[in-house]
């Protein structure tokens, strides 16, 4: 991407600071800052929500006593082995070992 083509969509996840990206200029790579995309936004903003539910969905399995497994509650995503469905992470784990 060239320099002058970097989106500058004042994102509110940016909390007013700017990020140093990669973009070209002149052919040559160098960097240069921005202050939000929009699809970033977007797709950080998607992340945040699905783990603010599984947040939700781990707080209510731990609330109304339901058998859990350790590994729900302590592993981070990026650990887990990717599921078709996110949103039913938490249930289907809940059916495996549990403490």
């Amino acid at each position: 991407m060239e320099i002058n083509d970097i989106p500058q969509d004042n994102s509110k996840i940016f909390r007013g600071q700017r990020k140093v990206v990669y973009a070209t200029q002149n052919g040559n790579y160098q960097t240069a800052t921005t202050n939000g995309w929009e699809t970033e936004e977007f797709a950080t903003e998607q992340a945040v929500e699905e783990l603010n539910q599984l947040t939700a969905e781990a707080l209510d399995a731990v609330k109304t006593q339901r058998k859990v497994t350790a590994l729900l509650l302590y592993v981070p995503l990026s650990f887990r082995p990717p599921q078709p469905r996110p949103s039913h992470r938490l249930l289907a784990m809940a059916n495996q070992t549990t403490f």
